[in-house]
């Protein structure tokens, strides 16, 4: 007895026509005819009364119709049951800074994809790491992606270090600069500057390193987008201070340059995977780990 014996006859009891079963069941009328004449062959009584093009279940289809579509329902939960728990095991609850999600993402899912690695991932970004590692603790994210040096990381999360990143002064590659390189930083104060957004935890370090130096730069704009600061910049705008992976494409074009200073800028960010530290991680955020753990050993840089 086989499944497409019984689903021939459920349907087949529905419609009272083999004809029209074989439509629903987008198979041919003979196979239809086929797989009910053997099911009846084998239970050893007849299911169905033909008269002319329609058929009538007999009495014995009758008792048995009830107890098959119970059957297949069951199965058919069942079946979807399985589906949902494998697509819950594959799926990936993603929370990162911005500079992840434009900078870094791309070429790791790529990598994923190369793979043929069924993840099924949900990206949300979040204004700061701090947002960040709150999403983790509120338990709307597996996987965290943020800058450790900027948070204190609990005890029951792991973090697996992506990438040491730095910033730089920055400018536009026609942009003059008021004298000879490395230039002295109290002759920034003199050049027009676009900052970051000033209440964000990524220009408070820069407004550190400023205080440091007792500068006060000539701030003409603060927008929120690296992508409009680096945009402005070409555009004769300025000068700004910009991490290295936000601008490591247009570095390498020529489009912008870095500016030398002395001192110079010091200033170091750990790009992290931050998970829970239990031994029984969910099948997904293993899965991505490993795959991390195979993008990092072929890209220990920032990714092209």
């Amino acid at each position: 007895m086989q499944l497409s014996q019984l689903r021939a006859f459920v349907v087949a009891a529905q419609e009272k026509s083999f004809t029209r079963a074989a439509e629903k069941l987008y198979i041919t009328q003979p196979t239809v005819t086929f797989r009910i004449h053997e099911l009846e062959t084998e239970l050893g009584y007849p299911l169905f009364d033909r008269i002319g093009r329609s058929v009538e279940l007999t009495q014995e289809g009758q008792r048995l119709l009830y107890h098959v579509e119970q059957a297949l329902r069951l199965l058919d939960d069942g079946l979807k049951e399985v589906n949902r728990s494998k697509r819950s095991a594959r799926h990936l609850a993603l929370a990162c800074i911005p500079v992840f999600g434009f900078y870094y993402l791309p070429a790791l899912f790529s990598f994923i994809k190369s793979r043929g690695l069924p993840l099924d991932i949900t990206l949300k970004t979040r204004r700061s790491s701090e947002e960040v590692l709150r999403f983790m603790k509120d338990g709307a994210a597996n996987v965290g992606i943020l800058n450790v040096n900027l948070v204190s990381l609990p005890r029951n999360f792991r973090a697996l270090t992506l990438l040491e990143d730095t910033s730089c002064f920055v400018r536009g590659a026609a942009f003059p600069l008021p004298g000879e390189e490395p230039l002295p930083l109290r002759n920034l104060q003199e050049i027009p500057m676009v900052a970051y957004e000033r209440g964000h935890p990524y220009w408070k370090m820069v407004e550190g390193f400023f205080a440091t130096n007792n500068l006060r730069p000539d701030i003409i704009i603060e927008v929120d987008n690296f992508e409009i600061v680096k945009l402005l910049l070409t555009r004769g705008a300025g000068i700004s201070v910009l991490p290295r992976i936000a601008i490591a494409n247009e570095l390498a074009a020529g489009t912008l340059a870095e500016i030398r200073t002395e001192p110079p800028l010091v200033e170091r960010r750990k790009m992290c995977a931050v998970y829970p530290a239990r031994k029984d991680l969910p099948e997904a955020v293993r899965m991505f780990l490993e795959a991390l753990g195979g993008f990092l050993s072929q890209n220990p840089g920032i990714p092209g």
